[in-house]
Parts: C-alpha cells; sequence; structure tokens
C-alpha cells in the first residue's frame, strides 16, 4: 500500500513536467490533459447491538485523474480500511460531460456548465486480506445537472455484487452549493471554487436497511491545493447500527 501511494505521489510530482509543452486550458477537472491527484485520510467509527461493539477503523486513500479531452475525465484510486479486517477498495471510472463544459465565466460553475448533465461511472473492488469470500465488485453511478453559477443537482445510486444488510447507500441524491461564483477570466483557475471560499457538498439517500448522509467542503487555498474536510453518518435498523465518519484531504492540481 506504502509504496503505492509513493507511487501516485510521485507521478502527480512529475506531472508538470511531462506536460509542460501543452498550452493549458482550464478545465472542471483540471487542466486540460494534465495529471492532478488526491490524498484522504478518514477515521470511521460503528456501534453495533446486540454484540454491543464498537468497530474503530482508519481509512487512508489516494488516486490519480485525468481530463483527457473537454467532454471526458478518468480516474483511479485505492483505499484501505484498517479494522478486525484489512480491505483494500480499488476502483476506476470515468465523467462524462454532454457538451462542452469551458463556457463563459456567467455560464459555469464548478461542476461544469449550466444546463449540461455530468454523468459519472464508476467500477470498483473491495479485497479483504484473509476473508475471500467477502470480496465483492461494486458499481456507483451518478448524474449531475449544474442549475446555475452556485448550485448543482444531482441524483445516483451504488449497486454491490453481493447484498449485505449494512449496505445503505443504494440510492443517493446529491446538491452542490458553490457561494461564491467564479471571477471574470479566472473561470476553474481552482477546478474546486473560488480561492478561499468553501464550497458545501451534499449526498443524502438509503436503501431497504436504512439511511446514510455525506457531507464534504472543499476549500480552494490555491490554484493549485484545495482542503477538504469529509463527514459521513450511516445508520442501519435492524440489526442496530451507527457509524459515523470523519476525514480530511488534499487535492492537487500541479498543471495549474
Amino acid at each position: 500500500m506504502i509504496r503505492i501511494l509513493l507511487t501516485i505521489l510521485m507521478l502527480i510530482s512529475i506531472a508538470p513536467s511531462v506536460f509542460s509543452g501543452a498550452k493549458p486550458i482550464n478545465h472542471p477537472d483540471g487542466k486540460l490533459g494534465r495529471i492532478n491527484g488526491f490524498a484522504t485520510f478518514d477515521y470511521s467509527s460503528a456501534y453495533t447491538v446486540p454484540e454491543d461493539l464498537i468497530n474503530d477503523k482508519l481509512i487512508p486513500g489516494a488516486g490519480l485523474a485525468i481530463p483527457i479531452s473537454r467532454q471526458i475525465r478518468i480516474k483511479g484510486a485505492i483505499s484501505i480500511s484498517t479494522g478486525d479486517t484489512l480491505f483494500y477498495n480499488y476502483s476506476f471510472g470515468f465523467k462524462f460531460y454532454f457538451g462542452n463544459p469551458l463556457r463563459d465565466n456567467n455560464h459555469i460553475n464548478p461542476d461544469g456548465a449550466v444546463g449540461l448533465p455530468v454523468l459519472e461511472i464508476i467500477a470498483g473492488l473491495s479485497m479483504s486480506d484473509i476473508k475471500i469470500k467477502e470480496n465483492q465488485y461494486f458499481s456507483d453511478i451518478s448524474l449531475l445537472m449544474p442549475l446555475s453559477q452556485k448550485l448543482s443537482f444531482g441524483f445516483g445510486g451504488k449497486i454491490y455484487e453481493v447484498e449485505n444488510i449494512y449496505q445503505v447507500d443504494n440510492f443517493y441524491g446529491i446538491i452542490n452549493f458553490f457561494p461564491s461564483p467564479y471571477k471574470l477570466n479566472n473561470s476553474y483557475a481552482n477546478p474546486d471554487g473560488s480561492l478561499g471560499t468553501p464550497s458545501f457538498l451534499a449526498k443524502g439517500g438509503g436503501s431497504k436497511y436504512g439511511l446514510v448522509g455525506v457531507l464534504d467542503i472543499n476549500i480552494p487555498l490555491t490554484e493549485t491545493t484545495t482542503l477538504v474536510f469529509h463527514f459521513k453518518g450511516e445508520r442501519a435498523a435492524d440489526p442496530y447500527l451507527r457509524q459515523a465518519t470523519l476525514g480530511a484531504g488534499i487535492h492537487y492540481y500541479p498543471g495549474n
């Protein structure tokens, strides 16, 4: 895991030199044709009954993404969940913009061009280090619509290979709020929003087993760096489960 994370960080660090010959174009997912990356670290605590158990986990992760064209971005990620059993989570996906997201400043928000939907499809594999029977594939599909310079709305769902009584995110809604629009001639300078102004990305949904709520707060610090705070709550009714996750991370756009 450490070697993989170091490899990802190395690729991020050399990305600017690899693409230095091309004129950079701002894009909702970073500079067009240039690799960007992210790293996260979450802490999760779950309480269950009747076992009356508290299960704490640490979840480090990292990934790379690149907008390969104006309409398509690809992304790969890896994370590891520590606890009684180690789980390695691998994912790969793409995002497709239904139209050119590069518009003038009055018709965009950090999710893309206003009025043009954005489809994201992710496929992944969760692997246990000892319990092979618990390995399973999953997919996550979402559709997002930027409604204005400050607001996006969408919905999505997650599909698992094997059903589990603690899976509470089979469907969800999305609301993204950006308090400060991009300034003139500064579109997508930082793909997460206007510098110094927090953006709020919320998800809420559930399944027949329970409910889930997620809030991410993105704070663009510079054109290349965004600080991210992550909050997640889950609950299942039978058997009883309450789980809270807190985390932080960094988005890094070395091409900016």
